[in-house]
């Protein structure tokens, strides 16, 4: 057992790959991209509907590869791997620039999603899950880190390239330095990665389910809306955020800087989950996290004021930080790490999905005239609902698939 300290005393390179990964994948993420929006609705003459189908369709799109894609996590080197995926985000964020009409809007924001929010984050996580056992946790809290580090830079950044030199040219830079210091940077420190799994248990090894077990477990279907809530939560409430501050009568420069307090909240609860994960394990630590997300949930439907807001996006900070840390170490405790690319590559894809899905659920729910009381309390109903659906999943002993409540390790 290490602390974080001595993780990363053990295997910096490793660690720094996880946290420049999670970082890089800012790129193809929806917080960095949306900076770029209203130009890109301008150039292409596209309504904010217009857009919105255009990136919901390549989001949808970018899903589904990562089911095939994921897989080669298992089967590639690190090194190669990591060069691999960066160079194509390179080459996407330089489709991006030079993008003459709509359909190659299109290709280049699935290659974004894919390649950056997808596989760069697949990546990262995958590997930190699959290279340690008994500082699992911590590894996977200290690569994460690297989402509210590019929360925190990256917006500003983009924001300095459109004053300066206009989208296009910001996005052909952004492909500039991802392809010149980004990738030989992490295929440096991916190659000066051990190949083999950091601090192995001592028990007799046990075997790890393939994805077609995983697909045959009926608890595996209780445990994904727990999965799958945040993601569709945090998304939905973002993209709505106009609509939100608007009715709230919030200020809105004030709710966008309570972004800070939701990457605090993200930091400490990852950093914490990850401790705890190491000493208790992944399925007594998993379920605080979609209770926060609910409580969050309520707070937005119940707490109207400003302070109101700031309560809500610490809870949302500390909802998405532990959920995203316990459950990447969830599936490896529970399924083992020899398929764990296969596994995590289908999750990681339907995560995807649920955060195309929910502004559009969301906002016909606002069309139809729901305020944001009745969307946050609907929205904390079904929170509570994946909540215990999970706590039965966990509960319990092992199922005839044999992937039951117990640990699963690998030697």
């Amino acid at each position: 057992m290490f602390s974080y300290l001595g993780l990363l005393r053990r295997a910096p390179a490793l660690v720094g790959f996880g946290v420049l990964a999670c970082f890089s994948s800012s790129f193809g993420q929806t917080f960095f991209i949306a900076t770029f929006g209203a130009d890109l609705r301008a150039a292409f003459g596209l309504s904010n509907g217009g857009f919105g189908a255009v990136y919901s369709t390549a989001t949808l799109l970018s899903a589904l590869s990562l089911v095939w894609a994921g897989r080669l996590v298992d089967g590639m080197g690190l090194p190669r791997l990591a060069r691999f995926n960066f160079l194509a985000l390179a080459a996407a964020c330089a489709l991006l620039a030079l993008a003459p009409a709509v359909p190659f809007l299109l290709v280049a924001l699935y290659a974004l999603r894919l390649t950056g929010q997808g596989m760069a984050t697949h990546i990262a996580v995958t590997t930190m899950a699959k290279r340690f056992t008994l500082g699992r946790g911590k590894a996977i809290g200290l690569a994460q880190l690297g989402f509210p580090l590019g929360e925190a830079v990256l917006p500003a950044f983009a924001v300095l390239l459109l004053g300066l030199a206009g989208w296009r040219a910001a996005w052909g830079l952004i492909a500039a330095l991802v392809a010149l210091l980004l990738v030989p940077a992490l295929h440096r420190l991916a190659a000066a990665s051990p190949g083999g799994a950091h601090e192995a248990a001592t028990a007799a090894p046990a075997p790890s389910a393939t994805l077609g077990q995983v697909l045959h477990e009926p608890r595996f279907y209780l445990l994904l809306p727990g999965a799958l809530c945040s993601s569709f939560v945090v998304t939905g409430i973002f993209f709505h955020q106009s609509h939100i501050v608007a009715e709230r009568g919030w200020d809105p420069l004030v709710f966008a800087g309570l972004f800070a307090l939701y990457a605090a909240g993200s930091v400490a609860s990852g950093l914490v989950a990850g401790a705890l994960i190491d000493r208790f394990g992944a399925a007594r630590t998993v379920l605080p996290a979609p209770l926060a997300l609910a409580l969050a949930c309520a707070l937005l439907a119940f707490w109207p004021t400003q302070t109101g807001a700031a309560a809500v996006m610490l809870t949302l900070g500390f909802a998405s930080g532990a959920q995203s840390t316990a459950f990447a170490a969830l599936w490896a405790e529970r399924y083992g790490t020899a398929h764990l690319g296969a596994i995590r590559a289908l999750t990681h894809a339907l995560t995807v999905f649920a955060s195309a899905l929910s502004p559009l659920l969301i906002g016909l729910a606002f069309d139809a005239g729901a305020g944001v009381r009745d969307t946050g309390l609907s929205l904390a109903l079904g929170v509570l609902a994946a909540a215990t659906l999970l706590a039965a999943a966990l509960r319990g002993g092992r199922d005839a698939a044999g992937f039951g409540g117990s640990r699963v390790r690998e030697g």
